[in-house]
């Protein structure tokens, strides 16, 4: 489907249910753009396309193009397993490595992936154009905090040179932590995986940082008060602001994040 073919179907479905998209939104919990935004055929996010199919209980798919049955009582056509081989592997990029969105080939940026539980890390271990940045066995609380920051290495992601050049990043003082929690939804979805840089501590208003606090560390949006005065805020409304008083140390800015989608 493209942008056009899309809204229709969205449009379609409001029409058949008489909800405004405003309302439809508000009734799924989200902004109260997100529909316009589809419905008027701008270039959206594909998280959010996702969530305007789980609101009207559509079915999200990538692949091969998929061909209705001649009949309700026939099979559907059968798809080459390369195909769905290829398929799959696209899905795969899409969601669990991009944050959600389809990006172009020259700004994609992990090139390859390490778990632990092998033979320690190598100095040397690298590829082409490419800059090694540790997965730091550590849950950055989105919520409340998750204890100590624990520095144990238990993989690797490798970014690609120049998208890490570009953002001015370095590797070496970066890492990958995992998030728990739901005080930053939709933004850091539990269970998502961010890009921390430890050299970007200064605050920037509405930027998001892992900051330690006294119950441990947590994942913030800074946000600017009166005067000169500094907060942490969650996205989820039940959450109490973090007085800047209340921050040990600012971990480092996140720049970057993935999720899966599934």
């Amino acid at each position: 489907m493209n942008a056009r073919q899309i809204a229709e179907t969205v449009r379609a479905e409001l029409d058949r249910r008489g909800v405004r998209p405003y309302r439809a939104a508000q009734m799924a919990g989200l902004p109260d753009n997100t529909f316009r935004y589809v419905l008027e055929e701008r270039d959206t996010r594909l998280s959010k396309l996702v969530d305007v199919c789980d609101a009207l209980d559509f079915e999200f798919y990538i692949g091969p193009r998929r061909e209705a049955p001649a009949s309700r009582g026939d099979a559907p056509p059968a798809v080459p397993v390369r195909d769905l081989e290829r398929a799959t592997r696209d899905l795969v990029r899409l969601t669990a490595n991009a944050g959600g969105d389809p990006i172009p080939d020259d700004l994609w940026p992990v090139l390859a992936v390490r778990h632990g539980g092998g033979a320690p890390f190598a100095a040397d271990e690298n590829l082409p154009g490419a800059g090694p940045i540790d997965v730091v066995e550590f849950a950055a609380a989105a919520g409340g905090g998750a204890g100590a920051f624990d520095e144990a290495v238990s993989g690797r992601v490798w970014f690609r040179r120049d998208w890490l050049d570009r953002r001015g990043l370095d590797p070496v003082r970066c890492a990958v932590i995992g998030v728990r929690g739901g005080s930053m939804y939709r933004t850091l979805p539990d269970g998502c995986s961010i890009l921390v840089d430890r050299q970007r501590t200064e605050l920037v208003d509405e930027a998001i940082f892992v900051v330690r606090a006294e119950d441990g560390l947590a994942v913030k949006r800074a946000r600017r008060g009166e005067g000169a005065g500094w907060a942490f805020v969650s996205e989820h409304g039940s959450r109490r602001p973090l007085p800047r008083s209340a921050v040990a140390e600012i971990v480092g800015q996140v720049v970057w994040m993935a999720r899966a989608l599934i």
